[in-house]
């Protein structure tokens, strides 16, 4: 345990073991025990609930209109395509074309009662979801309703936000509400549509700035903009955005603008935990770097993690807490370390090879990080602690580094050079599957980081 300190256990809270689920059959999250979720029909635990399989097929037709007015008939289709968009980026569910609707069913209104089970089922689809638009008084404004409705059990499911008054500007926000419950409703677990994404984004040679988008490449602006070298962005408690910056000249960990670690030397790699209440970053005063844990509203410091000869760097915490990963050359070359704040104890996680950039699973069992296959090249590693097992998820062919997780453990955003040798951002699920760019502006990207704690979409 050479190099970690053993006082840490002063604030650090211990969490109770969950019991195992995994295999017991279901229909819905409720059937299954605390923090296991209902996928592929069985009750999941562990590493296995990131899976992401289909459930059934939606039809989603035409919206019903209310109110006369070019806008809202406008609004209506945004709100249907939006609707597909986000319903199949989730990778849950699969959409019912609409030249396969039953040929009534433009007569159908939002009541169960209205709709032709027999005809959907024919068609194809498991559930229907009716959309209604009705005009408000106030501009811009209108009541959006939206009805699942189950033609299996002849039900409707009204989830939270399933009737709201869309304000103007406020369509994105309400969709995605509304997917995002509709993946508790059937998995127990809130889906992440609408999400937002931190990244350094270089300008020019020299320059990088923080930008931040939704995770579909939506909505992009700049954090930043003092024209200096601006690195490792990550959100913070309050939605605060932390970044190395040399805008002063030295090194600083900066807050919404602010310095909140400005010693002479390095301040970087910051990862607050998951309360909120301590940031752990990446120090140097001299040639190496140590591991030490701030007061996360002040950057006082309360404790150094490791305090070795050896370059220690990028931590990230265990959503319970209780454990940190970093990056340590103490056995030679870089590799993944665990550290129980707790015990004190500290074990190797990686083995060969050059690694870097782990990022912890908020589903508490999976580590990933980037490893160096060859000279020029990346490849993001998954390791699942509770089996032990370890996946390659990104091929050698192209450099894959900086992985981030979604909220729910389901997806990873991370940094992809192309033939172009270009960095921009790609998606994937976090069993590797489903790669695909994220349309970014034409920027190069680096260091995704992806927002974790719980907040409305924009």
């Amino acid at each position: 345990m050479t190099g970690l300190l053993p006082t840490l256990a002063l604030f650090v809270g211990l969490v109770g073991a969950t019991p195992d689920s995994t295999g017991v059959p279901c229909e819905g999250p409720a059937q299954c025990e605390r923090d296991a979720l209902c996928l592929a029909g069985e009750c999941r635990t562990g590493s296995s609930r990131s899976l992401i399989t289909k459930l059934d097929v939606l039809a989603i037709p035409e919206p019903l209109v209310v109110g006369r007015g070019r806008f809202l008939h406008e609004e209506a289709k945004r709100v249907s395509r939006i609707l597909a968009d986000d319903l199949s980026w989730t990778g849950f569910y699969d959409l019912l074309p609409r030249s396969e609707m039953p040929p009534g069913h433009r007569a159908e209104g939002v009541s169960p009662t209205a709709v032709d089970r027999a005809a959907w089922r024919s068609a194809g689809a498991h559930r229907v979801l009716k959309v209604r638009l009705v005009t408000d008084r106030a501009p811009g404004a209108y009541r959006l309703t939206l009805r699942l409705i189950d033609v299996e059990r002849y039900a409707a499911v009204d989830l939270p936000g399933h009737d709201v008054l869309v304000p103007p500007g406020g369509t994105r926000r309400a969709v995605a509400n509304w997917v995002n419950a509709l993946v508790a409703h059937d998995t127990g677990l809130a889906g992440v549509v609408g999400t937002r994404v931190l990244a350094a984004v270089q300008v020019k040679m020299g320059v990088k700035e923080i930008g931040v988008m939704d995770v579909d490449g939506g909505a992009f602006r700049f954090v930043t903009g003092n024209g200096s070298l601006n690195l490792g962005p990550a959100w913070g408690p309050e939605d605060e955005i932390g970044y190395m910056s040399y805008a002063s000249g030295n090194p600083d960990w900066i807050v919404d603008g602010s310095p909140r670690s400005d010693r002479s030397g390095l301040n970087a790699a910051g990862c607050w935990s998951p309360d909120g209440a301590w940031l752990a970053l990446s120090v140097a005063e001299g040639t190496n770097s140590d591991v030490v844990i701030l007061y996360g509203d002040t950057g006082e410091e309360h404790v150094r993690l490791t305090d070795h000869p050896a370059v220690d760097t990028s931590p990230t915490w265990s959503p319970d807490g209780r454990r940190l990963a970093f990056v340590s050359d103490r056995s030679g070359s870089p590799q993944i370390w665990l550290a129980s704040l707790s015990t004190g104890d500290l074990k190797r996680v990686s083995r060969g090879g050059y690694v870097t950039s782990p990022d912890w699973s908020p589903l508490g069992e999976t580590l990933l990080y980037a490893k160096q296959v060859s000279a020029s090249a990346f490849v993001i590693v998954r390791h699942d602690l509770d089996t032990n097992q370890v996946t390659r998820l990104t091929s050698a062919d192209v450099s894959s580094e900086s992985p981030t997780f979604s909220a729910d453990g389901r997806y990873v955003v991370f940094q992809r050079r192309g033939g172009d040798k270009v960095p921009r951002l790609w998606i994937m699920h976090a069993d590797g599957s489903h790669a695909r760019p994220i349309s970014t502006p034409e920027y190069p990207m680096f260091a995704p980081d992806w927002h974790r704690r719980s907040r409305s979409p924009q």
